[in-house]
């Protein structure tokens, strides 16, 4: 496994922290409004080690929880935020 391009890290970064201030700004509560807090404690790890970025991508696609299904539920705003990072991620999995 190769390290990730330093673009594509930094996509999924700026897509968490995206999720975050949004999920913040409309007072969502959960784990969500502290999604880019998590990104930036993995972000070195992302960075350094090999499949790490990967093996975060699919374990969030492969969750019991139908991250598809519930961006639907959200906000236009969260929603298409979200939509962004699963999209980053789908393509970190099949590549």
């Amino acid at each position: 496994m190769t390290l990730p391009r330093e673009e594509l890290v930094k996509a999924v970064w700026g897509a968490m922290w995206e999720i975050q201030w949004v999920a913040k700004r409309e007072k969502i509560p959960g784990p969500i409004p502290d999604f880019g807090e998590m990104a930036s404690r993995c972000f070195e790890c992302w960075f350094t080690t090999p499949g790490a970025l990967k093996s975060f991508a699919i374990g969030v696609l492969s969750s019991p929880i139908d991250i598809r299904e519930t961006t639907r539920l959200l906000s236009l705003e969260l929603s298409q935020a979200f939509w962004r990072l699963i999209s980053l991620l789908e393509g970190i999995r099949d590549e």
